[in-house]
């Protein structure tokens, strides 16, 4: 397996992508490198004019570092561990965080994992089965240290203030897994790194995808493996592991006749990287880094068939790093993970309504990403994804989580976005910089796990007064109460500091009397109060112009009238106190 160590040192590559489609499990008949419309990476972000990402809630999970991917599941967040220094590894195991009130995340327990091992993946799923009724949590464990162990973990979580070790499926190094069932029986896909390669030397399976029945979770069993070269026949492994006999033949990647060259680049490697899944568990989505996009079909999991393997062009970097389904809108994205400037890796964007022929239509890259050369000593690849209803939540590293809108998905948008502050690593190993690993959406409210920093929960503020919507939300005016998300009007906070407070009337104070005669009240109107400057002791400004209070309820201010008055100090005094909640 490629550890995040080696990643860092990686080199260049600029990903446009291309489609093969395989005519069968262990045929390379049909080969084709076809070039799709629409791949151009495009030209960096491209804001919309929407809602910012603000930070509510935050927890260091001890402060330990080497955070790892996170998922949540109703009132939980789990996060898994990785890192390795001087040759040790922190054995930390998976953090559980209560987020009941995602303003104040509290770490309740910590899941132990095997000495010597890391759990960088971590899946929570509701399982029903006739063996096992309730919450399910499967983490991925990989050896960083002498005697660490490999495979995965079972947990019943359905009480997560008492979680309960279940059993244990033991095979290679499990990089990333994906928790899901079908009909009346539960699996896990298990992206075994290198299990091609090494998998015969160590009594394991022999191939990188191996799905696990876990119907009986206190005795998981192997259903059915899948693995490139021996199915597909197309390269494996590494050019570095073309010195050792012992390997199987063609653990260097050398390629079988009539196929491409697939390792390439300054990361060449073909494995699997990361795994998921349809809905109905007909379908598997395989990141095999250099070999691109794979995507199966498992309907029968004990023969998995091969549909298609979409790839970049061979003169690219490769590095398909994971991918993830929304299939309400049937788009597949996937994440390039490139560790050299111009550009690093990024986001593309797949057309998936054939899982047997999926087409790029679009790819997505922050300004960082695209920049010949890096702003700091930050990372600025994109890591993982999550998608949900026609928004995708990017977790990019330095720069932080980004937002996009899909609803046109061949041409994508930045919504929102927030990047962490920096965080030294207190293991001495990654840069001192914010780097977010993985981000969940619940709720609309988004939590990110940062290897330096922790845990950061984060929410929309629809209206841009710096007091996110879960943070307003109420019946109460002096503490929340927001009434119309969409209108900046509804929090009277001149000086911004998110507070309705006594510096607000100083600052109202100094525009009193202030007019804008001459009909330009309303040019003022369509400005941002928030945004632009003020001008200045005695000028007329929107941003202090409230006009009057109307009815009884104080939310029901009227827009500006064109003059800083009387009625302005009484629509503060209704909102004094207002301010973001903080718990």
């Amino acid at each position: 397996m490629v550890r995040l160590a080696a990643h860092l040192a990686a080199m260049s590559g600029l990903a446009l992508a291309v489609a093969i489609t395989l005519g069968g499990a262990g045929s390379t008949a049909g080969w084709e490198q076809t070039a799709r419309p629409g791949s151009e990476l495009a030209a960096g972000t491209q804001p919309l004019a929407n809602p910012n990402l603000v930070q509510v809630g935050f927890h260091n999970l001890g402060g330990n570092g080497f955070n790892g991917d996170i998922w949540v599941h109703g009132d939980f967040a789990y996060v898994g561990t990785f890192g390795v220094r001087n040759g040790v590894c922190p054995s930390i195991g998976v953090k559980v965080v209560d987020i009941s009130n995602p303003l104040a995340p509290a770490m309740v327990d910590v899941l132990s994992v095997p000495f010597g091992s890391h759990p960088n993946d971590v899946k929570v799923a509701g399982i029903n089965t006739s063996f096992f009724q309730g919450v399910l949590l499967v983490n991925s464990n990989e050896a960083c240290a002498a005697g660490g162990s490999n495979g995965i973990q079972l947990w019943d979580v359905t009480d997560p203030s008492n979680p309960t070790e279940l059993g244990r499926f033991d095979t290679g190094g499990v990089h990333n897994t994906y928790l899901y069932q079908k009909g009346g029986r539960a699996y896990v896909l298990l992206a075994v790194s290198f299990a091609e390669v090494f998998g015969p030397s160590a009594g394991f399976p022999a191939s990188d995808l191996q799905i696990v029945d876990v119907t009986d979770p206190t005795n998981p069993v192997l259903a059915g493996e899948w693995t490139i070269g021996l199915d597909a026949g197309l390269a494996f492994g590494a050019p570095s592991f073309g010195s050792d006999p012992l390997l199987p033949p063609g653990s260097d990647c050398t390629p079988p006749p009539a196929t491409p060259t697939l390792c390439r680049g300054d990361i060449p490697l073909v494995y699997l990287h990361d795994v998921w899944a349809s809905t109905d568990g007909t379908v598997a989505y395989l990141s095999y880094w250099d070999a691109g996009l794979v995507t199966l079909d498992i309907s029968d999991p004990a023969n998995p068939a091969l549909l298609a393997v979409a790839m970049e062009p061979l003169a690219d970097e490769g590095n398909a790093h994971n991918a993830v389904v929304d299939e309400l809108t049937n788009l597949i994205l996937v994440g390039d993970e490139d560790f050299t400037p111009g550009p690093w890796g990024f986001l593309r964007i797949f057309d998936g309504s054939d899982p047997a022929n999926p087409v790029e239509i679009a790819t997505f890259a922050t300004t960082n990403a695209l920049a010949a050369s890096p702003p700091d000593s930050g990372v600025y690849t994109l890591h993982n994804i999550t998608v949900e209803d026609g928004t995708a939540y990017l977790a990019w590293y330095s720069d932080g989580v980004r937002v996009l809108d899909l609803s046109d998905p061949s041409a994508p948008k930045e919504r929102a976005s927030f990047v962490p502050p920096d965080v030294t690593d207190p293991n001495g190993f990654f840069a001192p910089k914010a780097l977010v690993w993985g981000v969940s959406v619940q709720d609309d409210v988004v939590y990110a796990s940062d290897i330096n920093g922790g845990l950061y929960v984060l929410a929309f503020d629809n209206d841009n007064d710096g007091c996110a919507d879960i943070q307003e939300l109420g019946s109460n005016p002096r503490t929340g109460g927001l009434r119309d998300p969409k209108n900046f009007w509804d929090f009277f906070d001149p000086d911004l500091d998110r507070t309705v407070g006594f510096g607000d009337f100083l600052l109202l104070l100094r525009h009193f009397g202030a007019a804008d005669y001459g009909g330009q009240a309303s040019v003022n109107r369509n400005s941002d109060p928030l945004t632009t400057p003020d001008p200045g002791l005695g000028t007329y400004h929107p941003r202090f112009d409230r006009g009057v209070v109307v009815g009884k309820n104080p939310w029901n201010v009227g827009p500006p009238d064109g003059a800083i008055a009387f009625g302005d100090f009484l629509t503060l005094v209704s909102q004094f106190g207002h301010s973001c909640a903080t718990s």
